[in-house]
């Protein structure tokens, strides 16, 4: 077999942020592909038949406004580098547009290089692709793929063991961050006076918003309601028992093309109440009852609560469940993700 061999940017190293890359790295290997991490003593010296780019905003949006704007040019001079030598370059879409709003003519300049030096861009969701041709239209064809969001067991791992549940809370679990949209939930919670508690167990990184968070907090306690904020960042098997153990997780997103949160929250067999997106409409097609969604302006949300708090799991509901799970697993993905790379 000829040694196939691909770049991941970024690589398994971050996947204490998000293990996709590594996941999608280890199965492709399992397949015979060779895949090397970001590192420059491999691809100076490497040949690649295809370079896997997940989030090239990343590299202008971090670090200071300078460091940003050298790792930016670094990173798509990388590209080009690795292109002239023979390499496809695949970009799997995670977001369909940033999810920061600040340094526009950087990112500006990012989507525009992106955009010159992608071959084949990858979906993870019908809704996402959509909207990405409706943004930009010059981009779409209807040769890229969509392949939907695999779960997040490893390869050849069987199902996620749940802990014995205590089921008594909806919970916002995760990183907070402005467009999950934690904040206009926490407004609506208190505008309708929600009896169900609610329990928040995540770290915001940005200081301003945190204080937002915070001053919602207080006022839905002092309109009546029971909320609890856990200001930590749990770690992975924590996050699996946290998410087991909730009667129902909450995704009050504003924007959101795929969901890797939303699929392990399935994977434990734990209802999801989620904002009125595409996406979630998308899933609930095909999960049914086990995703139930509220409208933008909350005027259904203290009974689409109840409803979630409540649902009871029936068989054909579960086998439902399971027949979409089985569907999802990185095998197959890195299966059909290899009509990409060739």
């Amino acid at each position: 077999m000829k040694d196939r061999k691909a770049l991941s940017i970024p690589s398994r190293g971050m996947s204490k942020l998000n293990p996709f890359p590594g996941l999608l790295a280890d199965s492709l290997e399992a397949r015979g592909w060779r895949v090397d991490d970001n590192e420059p003593a491999k691809y100076l010296r490497t040949a690649y038949d295809a370079v896997i780019i997940h989030w090239p905003d990343h590299f202008s949006t971090t670090h200071s406004h300078p460091v940003a704007w050298a790792r930016t040019a670094m990173f798509f001079g990388l590209l080009s580098f690795l292109k002239l030598r023979g390499a496809r370059i695949v970009r799997i879409v995670h977001d369909v547009d940033e999810l920061h709003r600040h340094r526009r003519l950087l990112r500006r300049i990012n989507r525009a290089l992106s955009a010159a030096l992608t071959d084949q861009y990858v979906f993870l969701s019908a809704s996402s692709r959509e909207a990405f041709a409706r943004k930009f239209p010059a981009l779409a064809s209807p040769y890229h793929q969509t392949l939907f969001h695999p779960h997040f067991r490893a390869h050849g791992d069987g199902p996620a063991v749940a802990a014995t549940p205590a089921r008594g809370a909806l919970r916002f679990v995760g990183d907070i961050r402005e467009y999950k949209g934690l904040d206009r939930f926490l407004a609506l919670y208190a505008a309708r006076r929600v009896a169900t508690p609610l329990e928040i167990v995540g770290h915001c990184d940005d200081p301003a918003y945190a204080a937002a968070i915070q001053a919602q907090v207080d006022a839905a306690r002092a309109a009546g309601c029971r909320v609890d904020w856990d200001d930590r960042r749990p770690g992975h098997d924590e996050l699996d028992v946290i998410i087991a153990q909730a009667a129902a997780i909450v995704l009050p997103y504003t924007v959101c093309w795929n969901s890797g949160m939303a699929v392990k929250v399935l994977e434990h067999g734990t209802a999801l109440l989620c904002a009125d997106l595409p996406l979630f409409r998308e899933i609930g097609e095909r999960v049914g009852p086990w995703i139930t969604c509220y409208r933008p302006d909350g005027s259904d949300l203290a009974r689409q609560v109840d409803r979630v708090m409540n649902y009871r799991v029936l068989k054909e509901d579960a086998a439902r469940l399971s027949h979409f799970l089985d569907g999802l697993s990185w095998d197959s993905f890195a299966a059909e993700f290899e009509g990409a790379l060739a």
